[in-house]
Order: structure tokens, then C-alpha cells, then sequence
């Protein structure tokens, strides 16, 4: 199967011609996929964070309830979680503030 560049977004271009062995289309589409790497990201972010605040990692990953950030979830007012919108939604937005996906390019991996 050809690639072409119409399927990989600008900014994986130089990362991609870099890898050895070659990746197939399948592999660039699952790299580069916005919402895998938001997943990705999220899931060491919350191990990272586990590590740094003391917790040991023979128990599990902890993550605590009843704060403030539950509320984005799962609204005190009206709405329900259904109301909320979901988290990819919010995966390429992320990624540009964590400089992960360059501001100036446009993801299509998606």
C-alpha cells in the first residue's frame, strides 16, 4: 500500500521518514491518532502523578474522588454525565497545549 501524504499529518512527517523498519499505514494511522495519544498521555500522566505524590504502585493506580475536578464529569447542576462532552473531543486540543501536536499543523490522523 502507497502512503500518501494526504494520510499522515504535516507535523509526523520527519518522525516518520525517521523510523527504521517502516511503519505500515495502519501503524502511522494508530500513532499519530489524536485520541490514542491523548489516552497514552493520560494514562502515564496519571502514573507519574501517582509516583509523585507518594503513592506505591504495589496497590494500584489511586485516583482520588469528591474534588473539584470530578465536577467537570459529573455536574452538581442540571446536566448529567451524558451532558458533559466527551473526552475526544478534547484529545488535539490538549495535545497542542502540551506542545505534543506543533500548533501550526493541522492533525487528519484522527
Amino acid at each position: 500500500m502507497t502512503i500518501t501524504s494526504n494520510m499522515i499529518p504535516d507535523f509526523a512527517q520527519d518522525e516518520i521518514f525517521a523510523a527504521d523498519p517502516p511503519m505500515s499505514a495502519e501503524e502511522i494511522k494508530h500513532r499519530f491518532c489524536p485520541k490514542n495519544a491523548y489516552a497514552e498521555w493520560l494514562w502515564n500522566e496519571l502514573k507519574f502523578l501517582n509516583r509523585e505524590l507518594g503513592y506505591d504502585s504495589r496497590i494500584g493506580l489511586y485516583s482520588p474522588t469528591g474534588t473539584i475536578g470530578g465536577d467537570f464529569h459529573f455536574p452538581r447542576d442540571h446536566r448529567d454525565w451524558s451532558d458533559v462532552p466527551p473526552p475526544s473531543t478534547r484529545a488535539e486540543t490538549i495535545l497542542r497545549v502540551l506542545g505534543i501536536i506543533p500548533q501550526e499543523d493541522i492533525a487528519t490522523a484522527a
